[in-house]
């Protein structure tokens, strides 16, 4: 398993951007994708520069009642807690 590594780019109380080393656009798309369930996320999305070298940047925005960091940490609790679920139904399936 390879060794993800977030790299802040630029931080405020409001909103947040930072690389993704190690990863590609399929772990930035299911990020930005449950920080967009968040009430409190106004704006997340990721780029990558190049398909096939880049890097995934993702920025986001949040109101003032939640902070950006906090959002992320949120988004990627739930991603793991749900990974964990589909491994556990795959191990009953065989």
């Amino acid at each position: 398993m390879a060794k993800l590594t977030v790299k802040i780019k630029k931080s405020d109380e409001r909103s947040l951007e930072f690389d993704l080393e190690g990863s590609d656009q399929t772990m930035a798309s299911a990020i930005v994708d449950k920080l967009r369930e968040d009430p409190h996320v106004t704006f997340a999305a990721y780029r990558v520069a190049h398909p096939l070298i880049g890097t995934p940047t993702l920025r986001l925005t949040t109101d003032e009642s939640e902070k950006p960091i906090d959002a992320v940490n949120k988004a990627i609790k739930e991603l793991i807690i749900i990974s964990k679920k589909l491994m556990e139904d795959a191990k009953k399936i065989s």
